[in-house]
């Protein structure tokens, strides 16, 4: 297996040829990754992940699928709004939606613009399609738990 390495020592980073592995100079995996393009960290003494973050500084902020797991900031008069999710495939997108503003956001996470998609949580049980708000200085995390179905969490 041939390895490349890659950085501005020699040693730095390498990269296997074979699906599989990126290590650390020691020769520790340090990311794997798999066919179906899981990828795993391992870091010795903790982890650090950040997600991608989102500003939304207008009205109907569109996010997409491919979006999924960013940090979505609302300022100004920023709404977010909801990719459509159609098929068992996009089923465990999520976004966590966060009110960076000194007051409540009236219909902050607005559905797809279809308006296909409920809301569900903890109150609703049953869905509703009412644009959810959040309030000031606090987010909500929504997660795609069927096809057009967003559950809610905060």
């Amino acid at each position: 297996m041939p390895i490349i390495e890659v950085g501005q020592e020699a040693g730095e980073v390498q990269f296997s040829a074979e699906l599989g592995e990126l290590k650390n100079s020691q020769g520790e995996v340090v990311m794997s990754f798999d066919s179906d393009q899981n990828v795993a960290v391992n870091i010795t003494g903790g982890t650090t992940y950040r997600p991608k973050t989102i500003e939304a500084t207008t009205a109907n902020h569109d996010l997409t699928a491919e979006n999924s797991g960013a940090t979505v900031i609302l300022t100004a008069s920023g709404t977010a709004r909801l990719p459509a999710i159609t098929t068992a495939a996009t089923v465990g997108i999520q976004f966590v939606i966060m009110n960076a503003t000194a007051a409540a956001i009236t219909g902050a996470i607005v559905r797809d613009a279809g308006n296909t998609a409920d809301f569900y949580d903890s109150d609703t049980t049953s869905g509703e399609s009412a644009p959810q708000d959040i309030d000031a200085m606090k987010a909500k995390t929504v997660i795609a738990i069927g096809i057009n179905k967003w559950g809610v969490i905060g």
